[in-house]
């Protein structure tokens, strides 16, 4: 999984000392719309939610380093 720069909605992520992406991710889902969550140690970490290009939320799950919570 590759996280987004900058993604739609201009959130940046940032890197951890040892480079892995960490903080706020927003992924562009090829179906439309946004994955969004926080990122620890280069892995979806926490609440992670899917919105359509609608802007509904379609779904939300926990994440644990990047495995379902």
């Amino acid at each position: 999984m590759v996280a987004a720069r900058g993604g739609s909605d201009g959130v940046p992520h940032t890197d951890d000392e040892q480079g892995r992406s960490a903080g706020p991710w927003v992924e562009d889902d090829p179906h439309g719309g946004v994955v969004r969550g926080d990122g620890v140690a280069g892995a979806r970490h926490g609440r992670w939610q899917h919105v359509p290009a609608s802007g509904d939320l379609r779904s939300e799950g926990d994440r644990d380093r990047g495995h379902p919570a």
